[in-house]
């Protein structure tokens, strides 16, 4: 039987710690698990922005956990890596500050072993421009032996992102400095010659 199982319809299910209480074999019970799991993400996914998505995940991120967002960290504080509940949750929530959300659309779960995906849109408006737009996402979850959230990736259309923020020159300009410190060479002398090697 695949465990991976796909969700996308709508629902409205409460929100109640699902995850410790995934079976750790296969069989009908996890599956239902799984389910539950689904349902759950979807749940907290539905209300991203409000206090039910935040009670979410501070109920189910482990206090080392670890965030990542590619995001610029330089133009936004949910951007580049964060480590520890409180960092994490202060990160969200600094996004959901800046961009007000009206509506979101939950494109499809997955849950497979100890990973969750999440595919999903967000109507959002900028506080600051009052521009809006939809922004696609992809959150993938990491659950550890204890069945906490042990590590999160996410990734943002940050093109969308830009233009509502009216800040498509600014992410330019932070896209071409990551670019420009992945080419500069880790070594070499101040004018940029590689640097000498012993003979093997």
């Amino acid at each position: 039987m695949d465990k991976r199982r796909h969700f996308s319809a709508k629902c409205h299910m409460p929100i109640d710690n699902p995850i410790d209480n995934i079976p750790a074999g296969g069989g009908e019970a996890a599956q239902f698990s799984r389910s539950r799991v689904e349902q759950d993400f979807l749940a907290a996914f539905e209300a991203i922005g409000k206090p039910a998505f935040f009670d979410f995940m501070e109920r189910h991120f482990r206090h080392e956990s670890e965030l990542i967002c590619n995001c610029p960290p330089t133009l936004l504080q949910l951007g580049g890596t964060h480590r520890g509940l409180d960092n994490i949750m202060a990160a969200l929530r600094s996004f959901y500050v800046e961009f007000e959300v009206s509506a979101t659309s939950v494109n499809d779960i997955v849950v497979d072993g100890a990973h969750v995906v999440v595919n999903y849109q967000m109507a959002l408006s900028h506080v600051g421009t009052g521009r809006a737009g939809r922004v696609s996402g992809l959150n993938h979850y990491v659950l550890d032996a204890d069945r906490m959230i042990a590590k999160c990736s996410i990734f943002l259309d940050n093109a969308s992102l830009a233009v509502i923020g009216d800040l498509l020159d600014s992410f330019t300009q932070a896209v071409r400095g990551i670019e420009e410190a992945r080419r500069r060479p880790s070594g070499g002398d101040e004018q940029g010659s590689p640097p000498s090697r012993e003979p093997v």
